[in-house]
């Protein structure tokens, strides 16, 4: 593929077409600086920074994001998950473009990382949010709900608190209810540990939440106008997509994710009102 892209004579489709390269490698894993040296040398490495890294930070900036979230990353794995980590344990990694055009919309800002360290719950953790943005691990299959998950709950808490509140209770409770083994199982295999789940890390696991449909149906059934106000907050956000123009099949996917969450809310909604 490298030396097809170099044989192309139109430097704009070279250049088109090695960026989509690169962001296929990344979206298989691999990082920027990997992809690029394979690609990048092909076409202006510049010009290929510029068109695959396209969201409001420049790469410096969020460089000194992410060296703000790491102290926080260290800092919850000592105090909360008692893993003696070091900021030698993270390294910057990049997300895919898509995913950094999306956190723009969201007005959030969202760094990538890689876990080097030995604590094997610890490297499946999907991210983390903090004062300074959201890190996300590159090793996730869920880095898109991972920040949908974050910006549904951090809506909800600016529009009214009191419903974030409720929401960070059902979400614990519904966690530490005999018979719901199931959500722990997929926390731990993420990096969590279910009983140490609190109100400050309740936005990191709405993402997985959102893929467990007896939570939702529950709190249709038991307070209907919370999850209303929820799909509010998830009907606003699809509305901004909605201005998109032209949208990569990645960002097709990511709204199409959406609209699930937000039509299984809706029939519960339903549901529930028709009792």
């Amino acid at each position: 593929e490298a030396r097809n892209i170099s044989e192309l004579a139109d430097p704009a489709r070279q250049r088109y077409m090695a960026n989509q390269a690169i962001t296929s490698m990344i979206r298989s894993g691999f990082t920027f600086d990997e992809a690029n040296a394979m690609f990048g040398g092909f076409i202006n490495p510049e010009a290929a920074t510029a068109e695959v890294l396209q969201p409001a930070e420049t790469v410096s900036q969020r460089l000194q994001t992410f060296q703000k979230i790491r102290k926080n990353l260290v800092q919850q794995d000592n105090k909360k998950w008692g893993v003696a980590s070091t900021e030698t344990d993270y390294q910057v990694a990049n997300l895919t473009p898509d995913l950094y055009k999306l956190a723009d919309m969201f007005g959030v800002k969202v760094v990538g990382f890689k876990y080097t360290g030995s604590d094997k719950k610890i490297a499946r953790r999907r991210g983390m949010a903090s004062p300074d943005g959201i890190a996300i691990n590159v090793a996730s299959r869920d880095q898109f709900l991972t920040v949908f998950g974050h910006e549904v709950y951090h809506q909800l808490s600016k529009r009214d608190k009191a419903a974030a509140a409720e929401l960070e209770q059902r979400v614990i409770a519904y966690i530490d209810a005999d018979g719901n083994q199931g959500i722990r199982t997929k926390l731990e295999n993420i990096g969590y540990s279910p009983d140490k789940i609190n109100e400050e890390t309740v936005a990191d696991v709405m993402g997985i939440m959102f893929q467990d449909p007896m939570f939702w149906e529950q709190l249709g059934r038991e307070k209907p106008s919370l999850l209303q106000k929820i799909l509010r907050v998830i009907d606003d956000m699809i509305k901004r997509f909605g201005q998109l123009g032209n949208r990569s099949e990645e960002i097709a996917l990511y709204i199409s994710e959406m609209d699930t969450v937000r039509d299984m809310m809706s029939d519960f909604v339903t549901q529930a009102l028709d009792k």
